[in-house]
């Protein structure tokens, strides 16, 4: 299991991309932990701030088994079926 919890929303989205991939296919299980509410996934530059939705455009996440969301609010918890 892999935890990653508000990391990919000070990272670019390529960065992300390719981060989460090599998380995924490292691990039985990713749980991703981000901030989802307003813009998400609008470009920013290492260290800035964004909201992203792993689901959405352009990093579209997506796994045999469908994700888990948990919460509400601007916080989302998913759990992401790995690789391995």
């Amino acid at each position: 299991v892999i935890i990653c919890k508000d990391v990919i929303q000070h990272l670019p989205n390529d960065v992300s991309i390719e981060l989460l991939k090599t998380f995924i296919d490292s691990c039985k299980f990713l749980i991703l932990v981000n901030d989802i509410k307003g813009n998400p996934n609008v470009d920013t530059h290492i260290g800035g701030c964004r909201h992203v939705d792993p689901r959405l455009p352009p990093i579209s996440i997506t796994s045999d088994d469908p994700e888990i969301m948990l919460g509400g609010g601007e916080k989302a918890v998913f759990v992401i079926k790995g690789n391995k």
